[in-house]
């Protein structure tokens, strides 16, 4: 025959897990998320005859499920729940987890501490530090210098630009900030751009005894390409420092 005071027994080492803590087998966590992102708060007691439910602050909408010693509450991340504290608890509050919160993350604010300047005669080069984000969410950034344009991974806080056909004029370099909740701010610098080179042109001329010319100039890339061309014929020049400009800004291949 059963013993009356077992049903006893059993609810009162049930209080006894309860007081000591040591109810819950799972609890809530800190969650990070972007705007709109459905993020889902779950807990687990190891009783599983008792009932338990997450209680968030300020009051918040969301879907809960209960059930066999099991809660869990999913949310959608808006600006208007940032910073909510959510709780695990059981029916009559004897025992509660410690307050966990859900931080929401929206389009990315600028860069700061946007510079640049010209690097060489070929490329032009810009540096920034990052916005603020969340812990574990990442900002990517799409740089529009014209017509063209890069998109940057968050590990990357530079960029080294080399037009095609570089000439002397205003560049205007455009850094939009972007992560998963959308566009963010964009910040643009301007510099001015010299696309000329400080030349030394050695020429030797063997049809009149292996005489040696020196030529020091100011030229722009343009104006070199074609001055190459045409003095390569004609004197079969040896153009080092032209040359060695030229294959850094990409226009020959050397082999």
């Amino acid at each position: 025959m059963r013993n009356k005071n077992e049903g006893l027994v059993k609810v009162f080492e049930v209080w006894e897990e309860m007081v000591s803590g040591s109810i819950f087998t799972n609890v809530p966590v800190t969650q990070y998320v972007y705007i709109n992102d459905n993020v889902t708060f779950e807990c687990a007691i190891n009783v599983t005859q008792l009932v338990l439910f997450l209680e968030t602050y300020p009051s918040v909408d969301g879907s809960a499920l209960s059930s066999g010693g099991m809660a869990s509450l999913t949310l959608t991340a808006t600006s208007e729940v940032n910073g909510t504290e959510v709780t695990c608890k059981v029916p009559d509050e004897a025992s509660t987890t410690e307050p966990v919160y859900l931080y929401v993350q929206g389009p990315p604010d600028s860069v700061s501490s946007l510079t640049g300047y010209q690097l060489d005669s070929c490329c032009m080069f810009i540096s920034w530090y990052p916005p603020f984000t969340l812990p574990g969410l990442t900002v990517q950034y799409i740089i529009s210098v014209g017509t063209d344009q890069q998109y940057l991974n968050d590990s990357i806080t530079n960029y080294t630009y080399c037009p095609m056909n570089p000439t002397n004029e205003q560049y205007l370099f455009n850094i939009t900030t972007t992560n998963k909740a959308g566009n963010g701010s964009t910040s643009n610098i301007t510099f001015e751009f010299q696309s000329t080179i400080d030349v030394e042109l050695y020429v030797t001329d063997k049809e009149r005894g292996n005489v040696n010319w020196t030529f020091h100039f100011i030229v722009s890339v343009s104006s070199l390409i074609g001055l190459i061309i045409a003095s390569y014929d004609n004197f079969k020049a040896t153009i080092h420092q032209a040359i060695l400009l030229l294959a850094i800004c990409g226009y020959f291949n050397l082999q």
